[in-house]
């Protein structure tokens, strides 16, 4: 079993985030990989969480409020089968990053959005698409924090991996362990980063 290891998901979530109704895509798609987000397949467990700005949401064409029912993740690989076990919450936000390891937003402020099993649809780019059980409704003004939660303990290759984009200011916190399955309620110090998943 590999050594367990804090690694803090600094703020950027990985390459191609695209929310849905309508599918729109915020910023321009990156191709960073290794930085483990919104989940580090390569352990066996993750919790991270990611600060989306009301302004990349406007510039993408989502003005006010509006209904949010689906996150897309680019993925470069073709399985998750030992790290799919997930629950994603979301939340309104007046951070605009992260400013330690431990500045984790709450998870008693945000909603569960998703509880399931993620898959993985292949084709010319492989993406995850996580249908929301219960759509967020975006207020229009503040910014958005995603966190993702993986519960299984088994874990894949060192190569699967999602997609991220650079972003300015530390906007994203991951931790991730092959021995501890953090607590959403009392997360460990994290690691932070300048990244969001696409």
């Amino acid at each position: 079993m590999k050594k367990n290891y804090i690694l803090g998901l600094a703020m950027g979530l990985c390459s191609f985030l695209t929310f849905s109704q309508s599918t729109t895509v915020l910023g321009t798609p990156g191709t960073l990989t290794g930085q483990n987000l919104p989940i580090e397949a390569y352990y066996g467990y993750t919790y991270s969480q990611s600060i989306i700005t009301a302004s990349e949401l406007n510039a993408s064409g989502i003005n006010g409020a509006n209904l949010i029912s689906a996150v897309t993740l680019d993925y470069a690989s073709a399985s998750l089968s030992s790290s799919d076990n997930w629950t994603v919450y979301m939340g309104h936000s007046t951070k605009t990053s992260f400013s330690s390891s431990t500045d984790w937003e709450p998870v008693s402020s945000l909603t569960t959005v998703f509880t399931g099993t993620a898959t993985v649809t292949t084709g010319t780019t492989n993406t995850v698409v996580i249908t929301f059980s219960t759509p967020f409704m975006w207020d229009g003004i503040s910014n958005i924090v995603m966190a993702f939660d993986e519960n299984q303990s088994g874990y894949g290759s060192s190569s699967d991996d999602f997609y991220c984009r650079s972003t300015t200011g530390v906007r994203s916190i991951v931790y991730y362990a092959d021995g501890t399955n953090p607590n959403p309620a009392s997360p460990p110090t994290g690691i932070l980063k300048s990244v969001v998943p696409n």
